[in-house]
């Protein structure tokens, strides 16, 4: 799978930029230890099944991974980014698919 930044429509503040970088964090989930590119592929159809996703970002840059902490935690594997409309979109889906 290739390296992309790949937007869906999406209707809510997300989308729309009027939001703070703090708003941004807490709508995003972030999926690591995604071994193949099948695991990215059925990890990010399920988010989509879970919520309304406005992003996808995927490879999630290591810069980034290690700056926003999940490197901290332990994700040393790629990773993605999930952009949610809302922090209750993001909330829901962690809760569906943990």
């Amino acid at each position: 799978m290739e390296p992309r930044k790949a937007l869906q429509p999406c209707t809510d503040e997300a989308d729309k930029g009027s939001f703070s970088e703090n708003q941004r964090i807490v709508w995003t989930v972030i999926f690591g230890g995604l071994l193949d590119v099948d695991m990215v592929e059925d990890v990010h159809r399920q988010a989509r099944e879970a919520s309304t996703v406005c992003s996808v970002t995927y490879p999630f840059p290591k810069e980034d991974l290690e700056h926003h902490g999940p490197s901290q935690d332990g994700c040393k594997m790629d990773a993605s980014a999930v952009l949610y409309s809302s922090v209750k979109e993001a909330h829901a889906s962690v809760a569906m698919l943990h």
